[in-house]
């Protein structure tokens, strides 16, 4: 859930911003592959097709920048080049 880094890394290296917003994106995935496992299990006993919506086939590898923006402003702000 902490996408590669040890929870004693993320304590002491990070600022509290950037763990909750890694716990937060840690959260919504394992939501994801829960939606996902279900929807495959529901598919398995039905014989029916379940998964329609694009959310379960793009896993998230484009970031959502609105979601972003609302929950965090201008507190984490991107260095100029």
């Amino acid at each position: 859930m902490y996408s590669g880094f040890s929870e004693e890394y993320l304590l002491d290296e990070r600022t509290l911003e950037e763990v909750l917003f890694y716990y937060d994106d840690g959260i919504d995935f394992e939501f994801l592959k829960a939606d996902i496992l279900i929807a495959k299990l529901a598919e398995a006993i039905t014989g029916r097709k379940i998964i329609k919506d694009k959310r379960f086939i793009d896993i998230g590898t484009k970031p959502d920048l609105k979601k972003f923006r609302q929950r965090y402003g201008n507190k984490i702000i991107k260095p100029k080049r």
